[in-house]
């Protein structure tokens, strides 16, 4: 059973307000700029990059695999698992609070790895 069964939400409109959705694969779909990914869908059992600290300079940046969401009174709940010590917590997110910024920021990593090619890509063809 998913987390989401156990916290109801309403779904169409929160669905037309563009805040989060599940879609038919199970996947979430969370507009915040602290998920940074091609089309800011978060799969489960796939491994992200959290970078913990954003505004600081020491922040610390390791992979998660992202195991489940829910969303209940505004604020989306994500459960993660660290892949170095797999401890498992909660990233809690606030998508009614736009002007404060996050502490964290989860990547996919294969966003990362398609900017890197495309800058790659563009310094070279830059270059002829």
């Amino acid at each position: 059973m998913k987390l989401q069964d156990k916290h109801k939400y309403d779904s169409t409109v929160e669905g037309l307000e563009n805040h989060f959705l599940i879609d038919s694969e199970d996947n979430f779909f969370i507009n915040s700029p602290a998920i940074i990914s091609l089309d800011t869908t978060l799969i489960r059992n796939q491994t992200y990059l959290l970078i913990d600290s954003v505004k600081d300079k020491n922040g610390k940046m390791y992979p998660v695999l992202f195991l489940d969401a829910y969303f209940k009174d505004g604020m989306v709940y994500l459960f993660v698992q660290d892949m170095l010590t797999q401890r498992i917590f909660t990233l809690d997110l606030c998508l009614e609070c736009t002007d404060e910024k996050n502490k964290w920021v989860l990547i996919d990593l294969k966003y990362t790895n398609k900017l890197m090619d495309y800058k790659t890509i563009k310094s070279y063809c830059g270059k002829c």
